[in-house]
């Protein structure tokens, strides 16, 4: 983490998340009951170089990040389910305020409500490019053939987002990297929060 303007810009989209919360009576797809992280050894993050973490704390630190490091015992006080093994003796951060959010509920929660509270209508179709006219984005092209005209476009398509732009002076550069998201059924663990580790976050 070493732009300030990255980090605003996930700054502003958790800002985001709080006011569409506040939206909702029962939401409960966003919970923050904190992060711990540590980043192990070079070999274990996959090969990529990580700054110590006592400067990546300083960092957020100075940018205003409520963080804090701690020791091994105050892991095991605070996440006993963690196995010892697990835990590699590097330095490590508490997230106090971070949290997770669960994007399938998050995604249903705020359609459902364009729909029935804002009547919007919910197009199932995936958009194979940007409609640009005059150097304005005007709407989508989606795969059916069909066109959908915008005053908006937000484009979500994440480490996808260059496959729907054709004009290379709107591509941003990306590292598309491969990751797994698994879900399980309830185990029989009292983990509490979240985990950012060289094995698994």
């Amino acid at each position: 983490l070493n732009s300030r303007s990255y980090f605003d810009l996930n700054m502003a989209g958790r800002a985001a998340h709080q006011r569409l919360l506040e939206e909702f009576d029962d939401a409960d797809w966003n919970p923050r009951p904190g992060v711990v992280q540590w980043t192990g050894s070079t070999a274990e993050a996959g090969g990529i170089e990580t700054a110590p973490a006592e400067d990546r704390l300083q960092k957020l630190l100075d940018w205003g990040y409520p963080a804090r490091l701690i020791e091994g015992d105050e892991l095991r006080r605070l996440e006993p389910d963690i196995s010892a093994r697990a835990y590699d003796g590097s330095p490590i951060i508490l997230f106090p305020e971070d949290g997770w959010c669960h994007g399938a509920s998050c995604a249903g929660s705020v359609a459902g409500a364009a729909r029935f509270r804002l009547g919007a209508e919910l197009v199932r179709s995936r958009v194979v490019r940007i409609v640009l006219q005059g150097g304005r984005c005007r709407g989508v092209a989606l795969e059916d053939g069909t066109s959908l005209e915008a005053d908006v476009v937000v484009n979500c398509a994440g480490r996808w987002f260059n496959d729907v732009i054709d004009v290379p002076e709107l591509r941003i550069p990306l590292a598309p990297t491969a990751g797994f998201i698994a879900f399980t059924s309830p185990v029989g663990l009292q983990l509490r929060r979240g985990l950012r580790t060289p094995k698994v976050n």
